[in-house]
């Protein structure tokens, strides 16, 4: 191979790194746990008194995903709501449901500064 190739070979591969590090990831996800002291609704689905990891998209809405023991126990749509101050612990604020029993309405997560909402 000449010098010339190898130079222009080397551009193209910088090109390709510098360029692939820019792009910007299109998925910000994150995992928390979360105990839920008390059954509710969430989504249209029970869900029971329990510890479980949450993971959601930080920077938009979209969907919930909840497991337990590693296997996805249910999945709900949220929408962000920016809090004005961070929350020490994370919380889960219950509301009453028309059957008499209880639904998820928010979810606040320690050291974020979003709550997820569900209708």
């Amino acid at each position: 191979m000449s010098n010339r190739m190898k130079t222009v070979l080397g551009v193209m591969v910088m090109a390709l790194i510098v360029g692939g590090l820019t792009l910007p990831t299109s998925a910000q996800s994150v995992t928390h746990s979360l105990t839920i002291s008390r059954q509710a609704k969430l989504g249209g689905q029970v869900i029971q008194p329990g510890k479980y990891s949450v993971a959601y998209d930080e920077k938009k809405d979209g969907d919930l995903v909840i497991t337990k023991d590693g296997k996805e126990i249910l999945k709900a749509a949220y929408k962000r709501v920016e809090l004005s101050t961070v929350p020490a612990d994370s919380a889960v604020v219950f509301a009453a449901a028309s059957d008499g029993g209880y639904k998820v309405r928010r979810i606040e997560l320690k050291g974020s500064k979003t709550a997820l909402v569900f209708d």
